[in-house]
């Protein structure tokens, strides 16, 4: 009686437990066939119930590869794309995102050909698709952020580098430098200066103020310019504090001074 009991009891957990294998050894090699398949095809696009594609997928022509998610009238919303638009640049990946009119509206990626001096960027877009903000690093490492006016004209720039280097440009309609302000010296290697230049229609420096320089020396220093930019006033206060005015003629020759 005791062996029937025994018996009886392990005879049901058994076929429950190879039932179990046979059932699991079914099932999954169509899991994994499954999570193995893919689609190739050149293209290919998800359409909702009304038939108009929202999601596409291409490659082509070239090495480009694309990714586009659409907006209920089919119109391309958000663009991934790799290789460029002709499919020639292995350097050019980014993602743009545009309007309900298909204008640009903003852009994150790298330079690609339309700026190759760039190694990445980001970009924003007025109402007509000028790009109007224009944040990025140049290939040196050099970070910029420039603002553009609706013709795409820089107007104004801030930079920083090389070494000690940091500009704020401020430029007119024609983009033409009219001021600016600076530290760092002009190849970022003297942190202890500083200044704000003005500059002519025609990008001819007129007018300087900042800290005193080898060529100036001073605490601080107001150079007036004539039009070849030959300092013609001078203006210093020493480090002592001791102040001096001096009227200079073409070659840089004083011709008048006082302190």
């Amino acid at each position: 009686m005791r062996r029937t009991f025994i018996l009886a009891g392990i005879l049901p957990f058994v076929s429950a437990f190879l039932g179990g294998v046979l059932a699991f050894s079914l099932v999954v090699p169509s899991v994994v066939e499954a999570q193995q398949a893919k689609i190739t095809a050149p293209a290919f696009g998800v359409a909702g119930v009304d038939g108009v594609e929202r999601a596409a997928m291409a490659t082509g022509p070239g090495i480009r590869s694309e990714v586009d998610v659409n907006d209920p009238s089919g119109m391309p919303r958000l663009v991934l794309q790799f290789g460029g638009q002709t499919g020639t640049n292995p350097g050019s990946e980014a993602l743009r995102i545009f309007g309900a009119n298909g204008e640009p509206v903003g852009l994150m990626g790298t330079g690609g050909n339309e700026r190759p001096d760039l190694r990445g960027r980001l970009q924003f877009a007025d109402q007509d698709g000028n790009a109007r903000v224009v944040a990025s690093v140049a290939n040196d490492g050099t970070p910029s952020i420039v603002l553009g006016d609706e013709t795409q004209t820089d107007r104004v720039r801030l930079s920083t580098g090389p070494g000690a280097k940091s500009t704020v440009a401020v430029r007119d309609a024609n983009g033409t430098e009219r001021a600016n302000l600076n530290t760092g010296g002009e190849n970022g290697t003297n942190p202890a200066a500083a200044g704000v230049n003005v500059d002519d229609i025609n990008g001819a420096t007129i007018a300087h103020l900042g800290t005193g320089s080898p060529a100036t020396p001073g605490r601080v220093v107001l150079r007036l310019m004539d039009q070849d930019e030959n300092a013609r006033v001078l203006l210093t206060v020493a480090d002592d504090g001791t102040p001096s005015i001096q009227l200079l003629d073409a070659n840089g020759s004083v011709t008048w001074s006082a302190q």
